[in-house]
């Protein structure tokens, strides 16, 4: 098994934040191709593109994987989904969730559905 060292950005402002945050980390571990490394501590901040709701918990999620960068994405979105996250809704809404791979090793990508680094960071 070859992995990849990867940073995880995990964000919250609906509900319980704090448990919806270890929920993701929990769920991405479930995976034998994950394997957690370290995480930052929890810090909240402002909404930055929509004002108009709850301020965010964030966090950094240190991993190992053995997926591809492509696979690790659909793999979040499906946790996303399974924690509650809505996708029918305009962008920047509010969330329970929301999963960001912002660094996959060495790689660097700019396709439709991922960019690596992540654009915002």
């Amino acid at each position: 098994m070859k992995y990849s060292h990867v940073f995880l950005g995990l964000g919250s402002n609906i509900g319980d934040r704090k448990i919806f945050l270890q929920r993701a980390i929990e769920e991405l571990c479930r995976s034998s191709k994950v394997k957690q490394l370290n995480a930052s501590s929890i810090y909240e901040t402002e909404p930055l593109y929509n004002p108009d709701q709850g301020y965010f918990f964030n966090m950094i999620v240190e991993i190992e994987t053995d997926f591809e960068p492509l696979k690790l994405l659909h793999y979040s979105k499906e946790i996303e989904l399974k924690i509650g996250k809505e996708f029918n809704v305009p962008k920047n809404s509010p969330r329970k969730i929301d999963i960001d791979i912002e660094f996959f090793h060495y790689k660097m990508i700019n396709t439709k559905d991922l960019t690596i680094p992540h654009p915002l960071l």
